[in-house]
């Protein structure tokens, strides 16, 4: 009687070992999870133009003046942003009026007391993420002797104040600008006075545009007080 119980507990036993042992032989599976994020990409362009018209009446000398690019068939292209190719692919930068071409490198030339002559500048977004812009002009005029001489009050610029806001040396887009988009034109005309003394004969009038942009998602709803704006040089 006693063998029997022995030999029973020995089987249960053995049962519970095999049991035991069959628990580590269970299919398992094991996975980690990589989630890429890619950041954002800003990219501003600064548009700097003229007229068609202003480009071919002050050309220098031997100058070709540049015209608007053309598709086949002779039909002016389109001026709207070109087409991303992927979510996060970059924009073409393009002049957004037909009859505008970038401003001579060399400049214009010929130009008299008491004339304008039509001058653009405004941004354009061809990144992916909307931002800020400021924008700086810096104007110098040098004499034919190579000397400095004023630029106010001779040097009239005509600015878009009611898209703009000036804060000490920057005008401020009061906009963020999104992808694809541009800013209005913040300078449009430059006015050469009708009492430009004769100092001021053969001078060469330069007008530097500086442009910067900082992202605008989570950065506030004002450009003035936005963070993250770059150092000037």
């Amino acid at each position: 009687m006693n063998r029997k119980r022995i030999g029973l507990a020995a089987l249960v036993i053995a049962c519970l070992a095999l049991v035991a042992a069959g628990t580590s032989a269970y299919f398992t599976a094991q996975e980690t999870a990589y989630n890429v994020i890619t950041t954002g990409n800003l990219k501003l362009v600064l548009h700097d133009e003229t007229t068609v018209e202003d480009a071919q009446e002050y050309a220098g000398e031997g100058e070709e003046p540049a015209a608007p690019e053309t598709e086949e068939g002779g039909e002016e292209a389109e001026t709207t942003p070109g087409e991303a190719t992927g979510a996060y692919a970059d924009l073409e930068p393009k002049c957004k009026e037909d009859n505008r071409v970038p401003f001579p490198e060399d400049g214009l030339f010929g130009l008299m007391p008491g004339e304008k002559v039509e001058k653009y500048v405004y941004l354009q977004n061809i990144g992916n993420v909307p931002f800020y812009a400021r924008v700086k002009l810096t104007g110098t005029v040098a004499a034919a002797d190579k000397s400095d001489l004023a630029f106010d009050p001779y040097i009239i610029l005509t600015l878009d104040e009611e898209n703009w806001t000036k804060s000490g040396d920057w005008y401020y887009y009061n906009a963020a600008v999104e992808s694809g988009e541009y800013t209005t034109d913040l300078l449009t005309l430059v006015t050469f006075s009708g009492s430009i003394p004769n100092e001021y004969m053969d001078c060469k009038v330069s007008i530097k545009v500086d442009a910067q942009a900082v992202q605008s998602k989570n950065n506030g709803d004002d450009p003035l007080t936005a963070a993250g704006w770059p150092s000037e040089n």
